[in-house]
């Protein structure tokens, strides 16, 4: 996940904390009451849907809005996953294009975002966690085509 620098160092700690906890759950956790501390329980119930999160709009089959313009995709499965597992839910802010999205994470309108790629200019106003998925950018072309292709070819 990606997240404004509009949230402070302890929430960002504690989405980080909440996504490495979901990745890296043992059978020894189902024995335990609560996956969190007191503290970190009593923040999350405080931030119950306050936090917004903001996917990217339409990033098929990563990120994108299916026919009813839910949230759907690979990213909204792992948001899905781990506030099931949390029992917390985040504010889910549409947005109408990338470069919408983009504005409201400078204009801190929205606190995270969920797989948008990692450059320079973006780490100017966004903290990148690891990243959850890679995907590979390719270009498939007709068998006729021959030889290498250009931006200009396409």
């Amino acid at each position: 996940m990606i997240h404004s620098r509009a949230l402070s160092t302890p929430s960002y700690n504690f989405i980080t904390l909440c996504i490495l906890i979901f990745l890296c759950v043992s059978p020894s956790v189902v024995f335990s009451n609560d996956l969190l501390s007191p503290e970190a329980r009593k923040w999350l119930t405080e931030h119950d849907g306050v936090i917004r999160l903001a996917p990217v709009p339409n990033y098929p089959p990563v990120d994108f809005q299916d026919k009813h313009g839910e949230f759907s995709g690979l990213s909204q499965d792992y948001v899905n996953a781990i506030e099931e597992l949390l029992g917390f839910q985040f504010k889910r802010v549409k947005v109408d294009s990338f470069q919408d999205l983009i504005t409201k994470l400078k204009n801190r309108e929205v606190d995270l975002t969920t797989s948008i790629g990692i450059n320079d200019q973006r780490k100017e106003y966004l903290d990148f966690h690891e990243p959850h998925i890679s995907v590979e950018k390719v270009i498939v072309a007709q068998q006729s085509v021959e030889g290498p292709l250009t931006w200009k070819d396409l």
